[in-house]
């Protein structure tokens, strides 16, 4: 129809997903960091576009209201642009690739953790990795008003609906208590990548990162140089025709 028949529109951004290409080896980021200081705004790969109905503007509204009230169980990270430079810089993480990841752990020396939630870690995981969580699915309304808002936005659009999980620093610790001295590398589904390109400058944010860098930023037990990105993540893992496994 015409524009004047068009319902307005609001958008609502949605994870990046991009392939990367997993490195041969084991990188440092601290050339990077001191050539790389302009950080232009990340660009958003993908915007879902949902009509303004009666119901969205009802949700979107109370959703606005909700931002400046987080609660406990809607942890929020700062901006890609903030939590790259402390990755590559402060934290100094180091990334492995999808083989190399494989072979540690093989060898022992390394602990694979899956951070997507428990249903999709048990569908299919990548051969000898654990599950902890950074984030979870959503259950309705169950923990509060904005976690509720957030399921019913992410329902409209038809994603899953996640949240950060609440417990992930404290399993994260105790499986570091379980596990003295080893390297823990950190996998998702699509990884992301530290490495700057033209298209994002900044890196390409994923939820492997993010778990990461909230590990680093609320004090766990691991250090920041026994934390490790596998980057491709299980969608490279799979490619390559590793062993994937699934819960009975």
């Amino acid at each position: 129809g015409s524009p004047q028949d068009r319902p307005e529109l609001f958008e609502i951004e949605t994870e990046h997903v991009e392939r990367t290409q997993p490195p041969n080896r084991i990188q440092t980021h601290a050339t990077m960091q001191a050539t790389h200081t302009t950080l232009r705004p990340a660009t958003v790969a993908r915007r879902l576009v949902v009509p303004r109905t009666s119901q969205a503007r009802a949700v979107a509204s109370v959703v606005a209201r909700a931002a400046s009230t987080e609660d406990e169980y809607a942890l929020k990270y700062p901006a890609w642009e903030s939590i790259s430079p402390e990755l590559t810089g402060k934290y100094d993480i180091q990334v492995v690739g999808v083989d190399q990841a494989k072979d540690l752990v093989a060898a022992g020396s390394a602990v694979l953790v899956d951070v997507r939630p428990a249903g999709q870690y048990e569908e299919a995981h990548p051969a000898g990795a654990i599950n902890i969580p950074a984030f979870r699915v959503i259950d309705g309304g169950k923990n509060g008003v904005q976690s509720f808002m957030r399921f019913a936005v992410m329902k409209l659009n038809g994603v899953v609906p996640t949240e950060s999980n609440p417990d992930y620093v404290e399993l994260l610790n105790r499986a570091a208590r379980e596990n003295p001295g080893k390297t823990f590398m950190f996998i998702c589904k699509e990884g992301g990548t530290l490495t700057p390109s033209t298209t994002f400058p900044a890196g390409k944010v994923s939820r492997s990162l993010k778990a990461i860098w909230r590990a680093c930023h609320n004090g766990a037990e691991l250090e920041p140089k026994s934390m490790v990105h596998v980057e491709g993540g299980i969608r490279a893992w799979a490619q390559q025709g590793l062993d994937m496994e699934e819960m009975e």
